[in-house]
């Protein structure tokens, strides 16, 4: 009987001991993922010790950093970041660390993202960075900590639509403010042509209609079927509520 070559034998126990290796390092990987989660550090610090992959992600492209700062958890972002982490790794819909920790407004963890160079202008699948999010859930400081990290206050997402847009439509007069401030575009359009006087107009929203003035929006811009936020205010039964004490001569009626 002839001698099995050593080599096959090596081959044969690649090909039986290869798979079972992966599947492993895969069940380590999700250990990895749930154990930043919940932040666990000692779990996470174990399981990254004994080879885990940081930046192995689920399959819809989301890693253990962002499992950590979409739960909140401080210091598992701050291991995960010292063990280099990629900071600007994509989900499948766009998502980043960045725009997670946005949509959850721990200005601590933006801080800390930032610091390692999370990009302030990556967009989601619908277009809207870390600074639409924030202004869009009326999150004054991490908008005031975007604005002054660089973020563009005249960034569009897919509907044209800008922060103080977003801002304006909910009624946050802080965060609109503040991209005044920051040089937001008074004038821009969206989609509809509407502005972001308009829009606040249409939404009652008073005390935003009145910075906007006071800032030198144009009363008398017309949107796309050529109404005006005083027509926009009329229609939705606000001019005789909430907007009577801020809608000046200036406005026209068409």
């Amino acid at each position: 009987m002839r001698a099995i070559p050593i080599s096959l034998v090596l081959y044969l126990l690649t090909l039986l001991i290869g798979p079972l290796a992966w599947s492993q390092a895969v069940d380590m990987n999700k250990e990895l993922r749930l154990a930043a989660s919940i932040g666990d550090d000692e779990a996470v610090a174990k399981l990254l010790d004994a080879g885990a992959d940081m930046n192995a992600a689920n399959k819809f492209n989301k890693t253990t950093l962002m499992m950590a700062v979409e739960n909140d958890n401080l210091e598992t972002v701050a291991l995960l970041l010292a063990r280099g982490a990629d900071v600007n790794a994509r989900t499948v819909a766009n998502c980043t660390a960045l725009t997670f920790a946005a949509d959850n407004g721990h200005s601590g963890i933006t801080a800390l993202l930032i610091e390692r160079g999370a990009n302030l202008h990556d967009r989601t699948r619908a277009g809207w960075d870390a600074l639409t999010i924030a202004a869009l859930y009326g999150f004054t400081d991490i908008v005031d900590q975007l604005l002054h990290r660089g973020a563009d206050p005249k960034a569009t997402d897919k509907e044209r639509r800008t922060a103080m847009m977003h801002a304006a439509e909910k009624g946050y007069l802080k965060v609109v403010e503040l991209l005044l401030a920051a040089h937001a575009d008074r004038e821009a359009k969206d989609k509809e042509g509407a502005t972001a006087l308009i829009i606040a107009a249409g939404e009652g929203r008073s005390q935003v209609v009145a910075s906007l003035i006071r800032h030198g929006a144009d009363v008398n811009a017309k949107d796309k079927f050529g109404a005006t936020a005083l027509i926009w205010a009329t229609g939705q039964g606000h001019v005789k509520g909430t907007l009577q004490n801020y809608l000046p001569c200036g406005f026209s009626g068409g």
